[in-house]
């Protein structure tokens, strides 16, 4: 079973509640089965595999509550994974003034929090960079939109300015590869 790292579990809760406070958070755990309930309402294990499908649903669920006055949310859900992440464990790649570094350094970020899929850099310019996502395991948008915050937010914390992610391709909508395009000044 293809699997996401509890510290991202982890991270995806915190940024949940802090984001919707304890009644939106609620109501996001009532589209939990009852076993994934039980995952995120205990306590999390940061080195424990979790299933890919919490994962995913994490970040679908409150699109689907929240998308109406939230369409960014799953990408702010990425900026604070990524702050968060960046802070507690990947602080050796965050160089000030150089925002590539950290975001040519995805595919071992990539392979630290899961066992599925494959990141790697398509493209490194000075001001952009192209990644490739594939895998066989089921992704989704939201999910995709939460790798473009996360690397938004990667870039930004390294001193680059106005970052954005764009998708512009994604297995969920038939493409070979998720492919995602970061720039900044």
């Amino acid at each position: 079973m293809a699997g996401t790292r509890g510290i991202v579990i982890a991270q995806i809760v915190r940024a949940l509640q802090r984001e919707f406070g304890p009644e939106g958070w609620q109501r996001i755990l009532a589209g939990l089965d009852p076993e994934e309930r039980r995952l995120v309402e205990g306590s999390i294990l940061f080195t424990t595999r979790y299933p890919l499908a919490l994962h995913m649903k994490l970040l679908d669920l409150p699109r689907q509550l929240y998308g109406g006055t939230r369409p960014q949310i799953a990408r702010e859900i990425g900026r604070r994974v990524a702050e968060d992440s960046i802070h507690r464990v990947f602080r050796m790649f965050l160089r000030l003034g150089n925002p590539g570094f950290i975001v040519s350094r995805g595919p071992l970020i990539w392979k630290s929090y899961f066992d599925w899929g494959d990141l790697r850099i398509v493209a490194n310019e000075p001001r952009s960079m192209r990644i490739a996502l594939t895998s066989d395991e089921p992704t989704s948008t939201a999910f995709c939109e939460s790798v473009c915050g996360w690397a938004e937010q990667a870039v930004t914390m390294s001193g680059g300015r106005n970052a954005w992610a764009r998708e512009t391709a994604c297995q969920s909508r038939g493409a070979p590869a998720c492919l995602i395009e970061t720039t900044w000044d």
